[in-house]
């Protein structure tokens, strides 16, 4: 699909997304593709038998099943993954997948968990706990909808994450990576739209160094980051180098 395919595709999307937080059903992030297709993904430090709960849950709101299947996988548990040196042992690891897919407006709705063994059994008929206030989804709704008044402008495409963090709403964009100049032009336009300027990060990880480029503004007052993996421009590089005496990488 083209630019313009897309950004239509997403905005199904994400006047979808809305209509399904506006139910005010069990609160999940959201992430966006750009094929596109909604992921549900459930909040972190969730037990068992309350994930299975929500997705019970979210499987009636959609109107169809909750698939349930067990999986297993042999591995070698000791210090190395070499079973004739590691002293250790085979291991059987085993789990439940859950799946819960639905079409939306057109849209495919998709949300998929990993729980112990025997969830299903145990936690049949436990309703999901709610949260202790709705104002983490009053600004995942102020997000979604800022989310498509975005989509309104044919700008560089990105897949978006709709998170449940906190009460102040914030909308995030990942630009797919392309070729520096051409992913240096698609962090332009989004700083020309959102009135603000390229900021281009690096940091090291073991032996490596990530580099990206980010924009942040705000869209409906809501915080708008949109980023991509891209070296900074060789004239800012040179810049770096000369405040930190590092050394070329």
């Amino acid at each position: 699909m083209d630019r313009a395919e897309i950004i239509e595709e997403q905005s199904r999307a994400a006047e979808a997304l809305i209509e399904l937080i506006r139910t005010g059903r069990p609160p999940v992030s959201w992430a966006v593709s750009e094929k596109p297709d909604l992921y549900g993904m459930l909040p972190y430090g969730l037990g068992d038998i309350e994930r299975y709960a929500l997705m019970a849950r979210w499987a009636d709101v959609l109107g169809t099943e909750l698939r349930s299947s067990a999986n297993a996988v042999d591995m070698w548990e000791g210090a190395s993954s070499d079973p004739e040196h590691s002293g250790g042992h085979p291991v059987t690891r085993t789990w439940e997948s859950l799946e819960v897919e639905a079409v939306k407006n057109g849209v495919r709705v998709h949300l998929s968990e990993s729980v112990a063994l025997g969830t299903s059994a145990r936690a049949h008929g436990s309703p999901p706990r709610g949260p202790a206030t709705d104002l983490p989804r009053i600004a995942q709704l102020k997000a979604a909808e800022a989310l498509a008044e975005v989509l309104k402008t044919p700008l560089p495409t990105a897949g978006w994450g709709v998170y449940i963090r906190g009460e102040e709403p914030s909308l995030f964009g990942t630009i797919r990576v392309r070729r520096a100049k051409a992913s240096r032009a698609d962090l332009t336009e989004w700083a020309d739209f959102l009135g603000t300027e390229v900021n281009y990060r690096h940091e090291k990880r073991g032996f490596g160094r990530d580099r990206w480029g980010e924009v942040t503004g705000q869209v409906l007052g809501v915080q708008v980051e949109v980023k991509t993996g891209v070296r900074a421009p060789s004239a800012l590089t040179g810049f770096w180098r000369a405040r930190t005496g590092a050394a070329p990488s």
